[in-house]
């Protein structure tokens, strides 16, 4: 996880984790690495605008090289890499090797990518770096998770990526890239977290946000089902309407009685709670429901559509 240092101040956060498990995020300022050493981190990310056709700038070479006299671990995270050639990299590794640099960040900070272009680069790219490749792409059009994908097939092992996608310019979601990685894929180290959904709410309220009810993979309305076509479906095979199990990431699947539904839905909606009914009263059942549901403009609960029920047999 990468964070800039000028953030971390307000953390208590034990050394361990600035040691092992964050990166502090930083400009090439030596007055910043400093204050990153002082404050117990190991490794920095620097982040570093490249001036096409030009050489390293200066003060980029003074921050590594005062990185290195502090014994400290450094990724370079070229920001605007996209806008690059891709033949312009051979002549950046000989200067770059002389710098203690574990990883390039290879970064689209503009959004330029598409798919295509993204595996084509990053795989051309892997054929010359000394350097073990990460890619930090953003969102302005959409294709961040398929851009992170189109990387992760294209050889690089690291992509970031953010719980639902937020952040300045947009990133990659963390579920989506995971439950693509898993499923489309197959990578074998995409290890699912059967509580993913409520983790990325919790993470998500955390920062002051709400997940929308139907974001990709973790959203709770995903598993939501209307119709009395898709009830049918879903009631003999889930797998004609979902893509995964949604107890895969932490999720249930329910069913909306609104005005959409049909006598599959009530028949299962009661069923669920004990109730068996005909198809005779399921269609008697659905005109009161289709009525109230215009009347309250809402779904009904379970709950009110067993009161129907109920009301309804007592006649």
């Amino acid at each position: 996880m990468d964070v800039p240092i000028v953030d971390i101040r307000g953390y208590k956060l034990p050394e361990e984790l600035l040691q092992d498990s964050l990166r502090g995020k930083l400009p090439p300022c030596c007055k910043q690495i400093a204050l990153a050493h002082s404050l117990g981190y190991r490794k920095l990310i620097v982040s570093y605008v490249h001036v096409p056709g030009q050489s390293l700038a200066l003060n980029l070479c003074v921050a590594l090289d005062r990185i290195q006299s502090l014994e400290m671990e450094a990724s370079l995270h070229i920001e605007n890499a996209s806008q690059l050639d891709v033949h312009e990299f051979a002549d950046l590794w000989p200067v770059l090797q002389d710098f203690p640099i574990n990883t390039l960040v290879y970064g689209d900070k503009e959004s330029l990518l598409d798919p295509f272009t993204t595996y084509d680069v990053l795989a051309e790219l892997l054929k010359s770096t000394p350097f073990a490749l990460e890619f930090h792409g953003h969102n302005a059009y959409g294709l961040a998770t398929a851009n992170a994908m189109s990387a992760m097939r294209a050889g690089v092992r690291c992509v970031a990526t953010a719980v639902g996608g937020v952040g300045n310019r947009g990133h990659a979601p963390f579920e989506e890239v995971m439950m693509g990685a898993k499923h489309l894929l197959r990578e074998p180290a995409a290890d699912i977290d059967r509580e993913l959904a409520p983790t990325c709410a919790a993470i998500a309220g955390y920062l002051g946000l709400k997940l929308p009810l139907d974001k990709a993979v973790v959203g709770k309305n995903i598993f939501a089902h209307e119709s009395g076509l898709h009830v049918h479906g879903v009631a003999k095979n889930p797998a004609l309407y979902e893509a995964f199990a949604p107890e895969e990431v932490g999720l249930t699947r329910h069913l909306v009685v609104g005005k959409h539904a049909g006598t599959t839905s009530l028949q299962v909606v009661l069923r669920e709670r004990g109730i068996e009914v005909s198809d005779r009263t399921a269609r008697n059942l659905l005109k009161i429901v289709r009525r109230r549901v215009l009347e309250q403009k809402s779904p009904l609960s379970d709950g009110q559509l067993l009161q129907i029920y109920l009301a309804e047999r007592t006649l």
